[in-house]
């Protein structure tokens, strides 16, 4: 069953209230059919090769799977100027289409396939080959160790032992990964669930530890949803910061990407980045984003990310003032609004790209007091 959530909840809207209704019998039937012969060969492989082998080559055909249902179900649309075909996922939500595209699955879905997976897996290689490679000069492997786990949570790091950290948080209320992630894995629960049992323990992905704010999950809490959802999202994201502070070097970087539009997700993330004991440094806008992407074309949306270099607080000096510190706030806004307008920086991305700067001066001088009450909180 589709549980009740953010992004789900438009599923049940249109009457989809499982896993199954998002795919019509025909796609339903080359899906299942993709999964039993994938099933199939997999004795043949485990005979042709070395077992760690086998099992990366089912991995990679199983992520090819997953490329095919992204491709192949009621949320596709049918993209004229490139006669192709979207993907369901061509936003960060399930948007209905109330028509759609069909990919020929009988034919050439498991071609499309392969192909789409022996070009990712080329990149890799020549990735993996190159002489800057993380992998090693020549390829050689000994430079990459990925785990799995919590960020806030870094166990296997000792303090001080990390030179470098670059991370790209959950935006916020943007994007609900976990919700989008279970359209893959009841499929992949099927493909390679029987490979790696530990990571489907669960019958849907698990949102409970997801750093975002999810409204949907304090929905019996009536009007309180709101606020609930911003400072699970903040007491997590200040966790994981306080644990990256901790296996940082004391003249380590951390380097943040985040883009947001609205004033408190920028508050909520610099909170929780300063009160975990960092102090920014500097910050530039990136343009990221495809200018003609349904995120967002013709919308009030940002086309950059912004980058945020950080280090490590220096002692504090005692208390400051927010009546101190806010005319230079406001004339280092001004300076780097003026500064990045020349650059042809314009809209939304000028209006978010100023944040870094005036974030460094509080961060510099964190905390800073005020006299200030705020409404909501009485403090």
């Amino acid at each position: 069953p589709i549980p009740d959530g953010n992004k789900t909840s438009e599923l049940l809207r249109y009457g989809m209230y499982t896993w199954a209704d998002m795919f019509t019998p025909r796609q339903l039937l080359a899906l299942v059919s993709f999964v039993g012969a994938l099933r199939e060969l997999e004795s043949e492989i485990m005979d042709a090769m070395d077992a760690d082998r086998a099992r990366a080559l089912l991995t990679y055909l199983a992520f090819g799977f997953d490329k095919a249902a992204d491709r192949n179900s009621v949320m596709t649309r049918w993209i004229p100027q490139r006669g192709a075909l979207a993907n369901t996922f061509d936003r960060h939500d399930f948007a209905f289409k109330w028509s759609f595209g069909e990919f020929d699955a009988s034919r050439n879905m498991v071609p499309w396939v392969v192909d789409q997976m022996t070009d990712s897996y080329g990149g890799l290689v020549k990735l993996a080959g190159s002489p800057q490679s993380l992998f090693g000069s020549q390829g050689r492997a000994g430079g990459v160790r990925v785990i799995r786990g919590l960020a806030q949570a870094l166990t296997p790091l000792v303090d001080g032992s990390v030179d470098h950290i670059c991370v790209d948080p959950p935006y916020y209320d943007n994007v609900m990964y976990a919700e989008c992630s279970d359209f893959f894995y009841v499929w992949q629960k099927r493909t390679i669930g029987h490979l790696y049992p530990e990571f489907f323990t669960d019958e849907l992905t698990n949102k409970d530890d997801e750093a975002v704010a999810n409204a949907a999950r304090f929905a019996d809490l009536g009007r309180k949803k709101k606020h609930l959802a911003l400072r699970d999202y903040e007491r997590k994201m200040t966790a994981a910061f306080q644990e990256m502070h901790r296996v940082l070097r004391g003249d380590g970087v951390l380097t943040v990407m985040f883009t947001h539009k609205k004033v408190e997700a920028w508050d909520t993330l610099a909170t929780s980045l300063m009160d975990a004991g960092f102090a920014i440094h500097a910050s530039w806008p990136v343009h990221t984003e495809f200018l003609h992407s349904l995120h967002i074309s013709k919308k009030n949306s940002a086309e950059s990310t912004i980058f945020l270099t950080c280090r490590k607080q220096a002692a504090g000096g005692g208390d400051v003032w927010w009546d101190d510190l806010k005319n230079r706030v406001r004339v280092t806004a001004r300076e780097t609004a003026a500064r990045l307008e020349k650059m042809g920086i314009r809209g939304v991305d000028l209006y978010i790209a100023t944040f870094g700067p005036t974030l460094a001066i509080l961060s510099e001088n964190w905390p800073v007091l005020t006299s200030e009450v705020d409404e909501k909180t009485g403090k």
